[in-house]
């Protein structure tokens, strides 16, 4: 029969000899046996004697024995009468409730358990989630209270236990479990066991990347401020001395623009070749045009402007094309009608985008570069952007203008650059002369491990580039010349944004590997380094947002917010560098530059795997792709999409793992290892006289004595 009083089990038997009432509960991880309570003028039991190894204790003849009886369960067979007293008529059997335990600090869900059978403090931080990766394993500690106001601290180390240099630390009712985090300063013995974690964390992610932030500004202000001015005025004396470039032909192509955007380019155009004074007098302007209307458009612009500058006035000769297959054909279009002038080798031709307007005297600034010896073959120059479309819009292009110009400077110190732009750039006609660089910018064939081989349809900026990176062509960046680029937002802003960072991106990914396999012999260890750079930063970039979202999966929204702060703080600081290059405050940027450094990342990791997919959605919306040619695209085409979607959560497994929210390589151990024996060994310590259950005089855990279990016990 059984009734439940005060949270305590009783179960009453009905015995031969005078009836018994036991009462059961357990204690800690043993059940407790305490005979006690007999029946007036019963004779009292006689006690066993208490054997050496202490599994039987008595502390008081006329009082209650305290027995292990999972020991004598397990010792079944090898002398458990010894330590197994006979339970007589009116002796009462008492097991105690088990209790819990509280585990805080780095662990994945600090909280309260209950104890259970065996429990360990490895096993213990392990029910938590273990231990995260700030944690200092070797220093958890164990707070037990011993009485009234006492209490005994407990430090265990996770590692050796788990390297098996360590026995377990057992655990008891009430025992608080504190996980620290890792101190950087004062433990060597952390330091050095957790050295590979700060390694990866500290120095070998966040100080490379900004120390390689931190390097480009650096290098980018002794260009403008130190290095610049000095080439500079060596072209002006060049010029003094050689005199003018020969002639200047400006080529522009143009698809679909707007009557404004048209008539403020060709103005622009008009009046900057009126400022360039040349030996043969000899001013050339080649359009390569998509429809009548922008036919119409220029003629217009160009017909009032012999109107107004007189019949004796300089009037730069005008030849308009007609190509409607894509830019990189009316490049080829263009540049073949220039040769067919047989053009000075000597002179300047201007690559122009048909939504670009030239600032008043840049084109000035910019010819007298090409008097310098050793020559200079390509020029690029500054950028601007105006924006009719929403204001974030053109916030973002204002930033993305700034980094340009950053960067630009920074590679500029090398003696090279990385990339020219397509909006306007300057060339040597000798360059274009030569029918392999119109080859290549006519027909860019990239190989791919996917695709094989695939057609760069837009880029024509990277072509060029890797054509005078492959030839040795001297190449420089002008940082006091500007180009303004007008931007025409019609429809949704958003995808428009997406659209144009894919482009942009994909291209210089695309470019990227090509570059990097030309050596840093071709050109330069800097601008080398940098294109390695662009590939692995797709990486890095996504290491904190990753983390973050890893962490507000795992319930530890306080690893997210700490992001979030770090990031907020770190790119006002990146913004800083964009405000004092271009030259503007904006509170935009930071927010900004955040979001457009992820979404960047994550599209250049599509594209690695859709290389040839681009989209424009200005001037009518178009959608190319190269690959569509090739052999078993349907099936590429899904093992494409197969293969990103792997790497994004090939990239979460390893981020959860290096992070300790994944604990793979903690519990390795226990998968991987050799084979333990079907049965556990018991361990167990005698109480020390100062009352300490498990731990020495200094406080740390002494190694228990080894009992071995039963052949036959249960598991």
């Amino acid at each position: 029969r059984t009734a439940i009083h005060d949270d305590t089990l009783r179960i009453v038997l009905d015995l031969r000899r005078d009836g018994a009432a036991p009462s059961v509960r357990l204690e800690g991880t043993a059940l407790v046996a305490a005979l006690g309570e007999r029946r007036p003028g019963a004779p009292p039991a006689p006690a066993p004697a208490a054997p050496a190894d202490g599994r039987v204790e008595e502390r008081d003849p006329s009082g209650p024995l305290h027995l292990d009886v999972q020991f004598i369960l397990d010792a079944a067979g090898r002398g458990a009468s010894l330590f197994n007293p006979e339970v007589r008529p009116g002796d009462v059997i008492t097991v105690l409730p088990a209790g819990s335990f509280q585990v805080d600090g780095w662990v994945g869900r600090p909280g309260s358990y209950p104890v259970t059978r065996g429990l360990t403090c490895a096993g213990a931080v392990s029910a938590a989630g273990g231990y995260l990766f700030p944690a200092d394993p070797h220093r958890v500690v164990v707070k037990r209270i011993i009485g009234a106001g006492e209490q005994r601290l407990f430090t265990v180390d996770l590692d050796a236990i788990a390297a098996g240099r360590a026995p377990d630390f057992p655990l008891a009712d009430g025992d608080i479990i504190r996980v620290p985090a890792l101190r950087l300063v004062g433990s060597v013995d952390a330091w050095a066991a957790n050295r590979w974690k700060i390694f990866v964390s500290l120095t070998g992610l966040a100080f490379w990347r900004w120390g390689w932030a931190s390097l480009q500004f650096a290098r980018a202000a002794i260009y403008r401020v130190r290095v610049f001015p000095r080439i500079r005025r060596q072209a002006q004396l060049a010029e003094a001395r050689s005199g003018p470039v020969p002639e200047v032909t400006v080529m522009v192509v143009t698809y679909r623009e707007k009557e404004w955007v048209t008539a403020a380019v060709f103005e622009s155009i008009l009046a900057e070749l009126t400022t360039i004074s040349s030996s043969t007098g000899r001013a050339r302007i080649v359009v390569a045009t998509g429809c009548d209307d922008d036919d119409v458009h220029i003629r217009r612009v160009y017909d009032r402007f012999r109107r107004e500058s007189g019949p004796f006035g300089p009037h730069p000769e005008l030849t308009l094309l007609r190509e409607e297959r894509g830019k990189r054909p009316a490049l080829v279009a263009a540049m073949e009608e220039i040769v067919t002038a047989h053009p000075d080798p000597d002179g300047v031709v201007v690559f122009m985008d048909g939504d670009t307007v030239l600032a008043p005297g840049s084109l000035r600034k910019v010819v007298p570069f090409f008097r310098l010896t050793p020559a200079i073959d390509a020029v690029t120059t500054n950028e601007a952007g105006v924006v009719k479309g929403p204001g974030w819009f053109c916030e973002w292009i204002s930033l993305r203008m700034a980094q340009r110009h950053l960067y630009m400077c920074s590679v500029a110190l090398s003696g090279t650059l990385l990339c020219l732009t397509g909006r306007l750039s300057i060339y040597r006609a000798s360059v274009v002369l030569d029918p392999t660089f119109r080859d290549q910018v006519g027909r860019d064939v990239l190989d791919h491990w996917l695709w094989d081989t695939y057609e760069m349809f837009s880029g024509d900026d990277k072509s060029t580039w890797y054509w005078l990176a492959a030839h040795r062509r001297r190449v420089l960046y002008v940082p006091d010349a500007v180009a303004t680029t007008i931007e025409v937002v019609d429809g949704n802003s958003l995808r428009r944004a997406a659209a144009n960072l894919r482009r942009w991106s994909g291209n210089s990914f695309s470019n990227s590997w090509r570059g990097i396999r030309l050596g840093p012999r071709r050109l330069g260890l800097f601008p080398w380094w940098g294109l390695i750079d662009q590939r692995l930063s797709i990486v890095t970039t996504l290491v904190g947002p990753l983390t973050a979202f890893v962490a507000t999966l795992c319930g530890r929204y306080d690893i997210a917010a700490g992001y979030l702060l770090w990031a907020i703080v770190t790119r006002h600081l990146r913004a800083a560098a964009a405000w004092i290059h271009g030259r503007r405050f904006s509170a935009f940027y930071a927010p900004l530059l955040v979001l457009s450094e992820w979404i960047g990342s994550a599209i250049k990791l599509w594209v690695s795997f859709h290389p040839a997919r681009q989209t424009w959605l200005n001037r009518g919306a178009r959608m190319m792709d190269s690959t569509r040619a090739a052999g078993w695209y349907p099936l590429r085409r899904a093992l494409a999409y197969y293969t990103f979607a792997v790497s994004w959560a090939l990239l979460l497994v390893v981020i959860s793992v290096s992070i300790g929210f994944l604990p793979i390589l903690r519990e390795a151990a226990l998968f991987l290892g050799g084979s333990a024996s079907r049965h556990a060994v018991r361990t167990w310590t005698r109480p020390s006289p100062a009352g300490t259950a498990r731990g020495g005089a200094d406080g740390r855990v002494a190694r228990p004595a080894v009992w071995p279990a039963s052949s036959d016990a249960n598991d």
